[in-house]
């Protein structure tokens, strides 16, 4: 299963309200579709005051904050959690493909720590998918309710706001999928 991982958000404050590095302006607003969180790219771009040189002078070099230049401009380039798009139709044991990459991303990004809890979920999400190839469907949701309660369990010790939110939507969607088939 391909998720495509690709999520854009825009805002812009009017001229007068720029805001300046360590200051804050109210008024943030989000829409949401019909998606699951993912791991998606982010692009951030703050004011920067431009230099103040003599007239006639220019920068002895690259000024930071200012110049720093990515592939989408000048700013800050990461990785956060983002909505991603649904393939259709579902598939229970091509979707589980998608929480077991979250999970190695999230791995990857330190947002899941502690070898032991994570060769603990790579123990379940494996016997979740033998269950499912099985057809076994009883056993893949006692496994994941099991791994929900471990990933509370660990919420905030080995397990980062950023994972535990994106694991727990993704496997209530999966749970949520074998209950309906059930």
């Amino acid at each position: 299963m391909n998720l495509r991982a690709v999520a854009r958000a825009n805002w812009n404050a009017p001229e007068k309200a720029r805001i300046v590095p360590g200051a804050t302006l109210a008024g943030f607003e989000a829409t949401a579709t019909a998606s699951l969180p993912g791991i998606v790219d982010y692009y951030a771009e703050g004011y920067a005051r431009p230099p103040l040189l003599p007239p006639g002078k220019v920068p002895p070099g690259p000024i930071p904050g200012y110049d720093d230049v990515t592939a989408y401009g000048p700013g800050v380039v990461g990785r956060t959690l983002g909505p991603v798009s649904l393939d259709n139709p579902f598939s229970p044991d091509e979707f589980l493909d998608h929480p077991i990459s979250l999970k190695d991303e999230a791995v990857e990004l330190d947002w899941i720590r502690h070898a032991g809890f994570i060769q603990g979920l790579d123990a379940r999400l494996e016997a979740v998918n033998i269950a499912l190839l099985a057809q076994r469907d009883n056993i893949a949701r006692d496994t994941l309710r099991a791994l929900l309660g471990e990933l509370e369990q660990q919420r905030g010790r080995a397990v980062a706001s950023e994972a535990y939110g994106l694991l727990k939507d993704n496997i209530e969607y999966l749970l949520l999928h074998l209950v309906k088939a059930q």
